[in-house]
């Protein structure tokens, strides 16, 4: 039986059991999804993720040694400046990956983090907690940061990274489809 899979596995993982990791390679596996978070360290420390920028960056170059496809996930913090955003899209760029995503730091209810938060919350709407409405203040207001967040997907994505995803994952029909998708998302994200 041959089948192309895909699997959510932490960076440390991966540095720690390569040889897993190519073994389950050989059995079909061809994509990855790597909450990054950061490749700054003392964010990786205030997430507790336990890992370093070191370990982060040594996981991806083991799967593309692989030939095993990253989907890697950032985290986008509020306080975030104009300087924030550009060394998040230079750090990125750097691990030449076709594809990358970002999340806005977002509490979740019945977290720690939500009840430390709760009170300087935006608002309460569930729709806005998707990961692409700030829900705290943000250093730069709303509006430029959302523009910070489109620029991030528009310094770092390549629309050929789209493709290159979904040609792995899907037929012709299915990359367009998501292509549009992934324009509307941007839009969504500048509009938030």
């Amino acid at each position: 039986i041959q089948k192309r899979y895909f699997v959510y596995v932490r960076s440390d993982t991966i540095v720690k059991h390569p040889a897993l990791l190519e073994k389950w390679k050989r059995i079909g596996l061809d994509m990855v999804f790597i909450g990054l978070e950061s490749l700054v360290q003392e964010e990786l420390n205030g997430f507790n993720k336990s890992v370093s920028v070191h370990q982060n960056v040594q996981a991806v170059n083991i799967m593309k040694e692989l030939d095993v496809m990253v989907y890697p996930s950032f985290l986008v913090l509020p306080e975030y400046t104009g300087r924030d955003f550009r060394t998040l899209a230079s750090n990125v760029r750097r691990l030449k990956l076709p594809y990358a995503s970002f999340f806005i730091l977002t509490p979740v209810l019945g977290t720690d983090f939500y009840d430390e938060v709760q009170e300087q919350l935006l608002t309460d709407d569930p729709a806005l907690y998707d990961g692409l409405h700030p829900v705290l203040p943000t250093a730069l207001g709303p509006k430029r940061f959302c523009r910070e967040l489109e620029r991030l997907y528009r310094r770092t994505v390549h629309p050929l990274g789209y493709l290159k995803l979904l040609f792995r994952i899907g037929s012709l029909k299915e990359a367009v489809s998501v292509m549009y998708f992934a324009l509307a998302y941007l839009k969504r994200i500048k509009y938030a």
